[in-house]
């Protein structure tokens, strides 16, 4: 498969988020191996199960194992062919930690394919979660938000994730850094519907979770 879509732009960007490539000798079998490799959440098992794995079978002709260990969901794919796929877009091989992730820019010339990426990469390395404050003294009003956030240790490409959306129309917050890690967070209510709605969240996890938070009532004027 060389030409990229919807469905791959996706996978590069949950590979980015939950994935590697790795490679290494194998005394068993006398070959060096080549792999990818997805360590999730084990709440997004069904994600993997649905959307992951289906794309790689019909995309890239490979099944791959999925498989539960512990709280965490995996899904191994071993194909050279695969991996150099990846490889070539620009997925580091071993430990992403200080590697320099980018949007491929294959993906980032293309609007549509980019929000596809932003989508799997939310979908991993994401998170969704309602903003509180205490009501204190004067303060008429406790703040009761639904925050949408991405923390990643790779703050070239939070740059560009930030940069696309801002371009794309979202009112975003300033990239802060944390423990080490970029972290991008949209607050802005317009912002986090128009998310939902114009990108979205793929993974059924967080789709819910927003569904959930979306409607439980606002904190009113004291």
């Amino acid at each position: 498969m060389d030409k990229l879509n919807d469905n791959l732009s996706e996978i590069m960007g949950a590979l980015l988020g939950d994935g590697c490539l790795s490679t290494y000798w194998s005394n068993s079998e006398k070959t060096q191996r080549y792999e990818i490799a997805f360590t999730g959440h084990i709440g997004d098992y069904k994600y993997y199960e649905s959307k992951i794995q289906p794309v790689f079978k019909q995309e890239l002709g490979v099944s791959g194992r999925l498989f539960k260990r512990g709280n965490s969901t995996r899904y191994h794919v071993r194909s050279r062919k695969t991996f150099e796929f990846f490889k070539k877009l620009g997925v580091p091989v071993g430990l992403k930690k200080n590697s320099k992730m980018e949007i491929p820019k294959d993906i980032a010339k293309n609007s549509r394919l980019t929000r596809s990426f932003i989508r799997g990469l939310w979908a991993t390395d994401g998170s969704i979660y309602r903003r509180y404050s205490k009501n204190y003294g004067n303060q008429k009003r406790v703040y009761n938000y639904v925050n949408l956030q991405l923390k990643m240790k790779a703050p070239e490409l939070i740059k560009q994730v930030d940069e696309f959306l801002r371009k794309d129309g979202f009112k975003t917050n300033a990239v802060t850094q944390v423990y080490g890690a970029s972290v991008l967070r949209i607050t802005d209510q317009k912002s986090v519907k128009k998310f939902a709605e114009k990108i979205g969240f793929g993974n059924q996890r967080y789709e819910q979770r927003f569904k959930n938070l979306s409607t439980e009532p606002k904190a009113s004027d004291s």
